[in-house]
C-alpha cells in the first residue's frame, strides 16, 4: 500500500479530529510549562504542573513522530509472501502470524483496560467528587474537589481546566493505542520473520540447498531490524525520560503533602501505567534483539556443515551476522532497552526524587 493509498483512507473528519488533538496538547503543553517557569506559587503547584507537561511533551512527540514517519513506514513494509523461506514454508508461516498476532492482541486489549481505567479515574473522579460537595452544600463556590488543593482558582477556572484534563486523557489513551498498534505489529512481523527463517533453516534437508536465498531472507531481516531499532530508540529517548521523571516527580509529591486514601489509589493507577508504558517499550526491544539472536540457532540446527565445502563461507557468513547483537541504546548508548530495564529505570528514578529533596531543603 502507498502512503498516497494509506491517507486516503481516512476521512476530512478524522484528519481534523487528530490535527485538533495535536494542537490542543501542544497549546496544554505549552501552558503548563509557562505555569512551572513564571507563574507557580509554591514548590507542590511547579512540581504538579511540570508533571503534567512531561505528559503531554512526551506523548505529543510521539504522535507527531509517528505521523512525521507514516511514509517510511510504507516504503519499508515487509511482506511475508516476498521471502523465499515463507514461499517454502507458508501453512507455517501463517499459523505462525496467526499464534503471535493472537497473543499480542490479547496483552494489548488488558494493556488498554487498565489505562482506560486509569483515565476513567482522572476524569469521572473529581467530578464525582465535585458533584456529592455541590449535594452537600448547595453552593458551586465551594466545590474545590475538581482539581487538588494546591491550585487556588475560582470554580469557573476549575471547571474549564477539567475539560482540558479530560481531553487530555482521552488523547493520550488514543495515542498508546495507536503506537503500540502499529510499533508493536512491525516488531511482530519481524519476529514471525525469524520463526519462518529458523523453520526453513532446520528443514532445508535436499541436496541442493538454498543457503544464498536464505543469506538475502536474513540481510533483508537484518536490514528492516536496524530501522525498527532506529525508530523505537527515537521514541524511547523521550519516552523513558518522561517516566522517569514522573515517577521521581509523583515521589517527590508524596513528601509536599499529606495524601488522603483516594490519592494513594489514584498515585497507584498512575504509576502502574507508566510503568506498563515502560514494560510495552522494553518488550518491543526485547523482542527484536531475542528473534534476531535465534536465526544462529536456527544456522546450527541445519544440515549444512555435512554437505562438503561449497557451503561453508556461506555458513561462516550468515552465523557471524546471526551472533551479531542488535541491541536498542538510549541517552547516548548508556542504557540498554531490554526486560530488566523498566524495573532498573524505577529504581534509578530514586536519585532524581533525591537531587528534588535536596533542593528543597536548600
Amino acid at each position: 500500500m502507498t502512503p498516497e493509498k494509506f491517507m486516503g483512507t481516512f476521512s476530512v473528519q478524522h484528519a481534523i479530529l487528530f490535527s485538533a488533538l495535536f494542537i490542543f496538547h501542544t497549546m496544554y503543553a505549552i501552558y503548563e510549562v509557562t505555569i512551572t517557569a513564571f507563574f507557580a506559587r509554591s514548590l507542590l503547584e511547579t512540581v504538579s504542573h511540570f508533571y503534567i507537561a512531561t505528559y503531554l511533551f512526551a506523548f505529543n512527540f510521539q504522535w507527531y513522530f509517528m505521523l512525521y514517519s507514516i511514509r517510511t513506514f510504507h516504503e519499508n513494509e515487509i511482506f511475508l509472501e516476498d521471502f523465499k523461506c515463507t514461499q517454502t514454508h507458508a501453512d507455517f508461516a501463517t499459523r505462525e502470524l496467526d499464534e503471535n498476532v493472537y497473543i499480542f492482541t490479547r496483552v494489548l486489549f488488558v494493556s488498554c483496560l487498565c489505562w482506560t481505567v486509569n483515565s476513567s479515574t482522572h476524569i469521572i473522579g473529581p467530578a464525582i467528587e465535585a458533584l456529592i460537595s455541590l449535594i452537600k452544600t448547595g453552593q458551586i463556590d465551594n466545590v474545590l474537589f475538581i482539581l487538588p488543593p494546591v491550585f487556588s482558582t475560582p470554580w469557573w477556572a476549575q471547571i474549564i481546566i477539567y475539560f482540558c484534563n479530560a481531553i487530555t486523557m482521552f488523547g493520550l489513551l488514543l495515542y498508546c493505542l495507536a503506537s503500540y498498534t502499529i510499533m508493536g505489529f512491525k516488531v511482530l512481523k519481524l519476529k514471525t520473520l525469524c520463526d519462518i527463517l529458523n523453520e526453513a533453516l532446520r528443514n532445508d534437508v535436499e541436496e541442493e540447498s538454498n543457503i544464498k536465498a536464505y543469506i538475502k531472507d536474513h540481510q533483508i531481516i537484518i536490514k528492516a531490524a536496524k530501522l525498527l531499532n532506529a525508530q523505537l530508540r527515537t521514541l524511547n529517548g523521550f519516552m523513558f525520560t518522561a517516566c522517569y521523571l514522573e515517577f521521581a516527580v509523583q515521589l517527590f509529591a508524596l513528601t509536599l503533602i499529606d495524601p488522603s486514601g483516594s490519592y494513594y489509589f489514584a498515585l497507584a493507577l498512575d504509576l502502574s501505567s507508566i510503568f506498563l508504558i515502560l514494560v510495552f517499550q522494553c518488550w518491543m526491544g526485547t523482542m527484536i534483539t531475542h528473534s534476531l539472536e535465534t536465526v544462529a540457532n536456527g544456522v546450527y540446527e541445519s544440515l549444512w556443515y555435512s554437505r562438503g565445502n561449497n557451503n561453508r563461507s556461506e555458513v561462516i557468513l550468515m552465523t557471524q551476522m546471526a551472533q551479531k547483537p542488535f541491541v536498542q541504546t538510549i541517552w547516548l548508548g548508556t542504557l540498554k532497552v531490554e526486560r530488566a530495564t523498566s524495573l532498573s529505570l524505577v529504581r534509578s528514578s530514586y536519585a532524581m526524587y533525591t537531587l528534588l529533596n535536596f533542593f528543597q531543603d536548600k
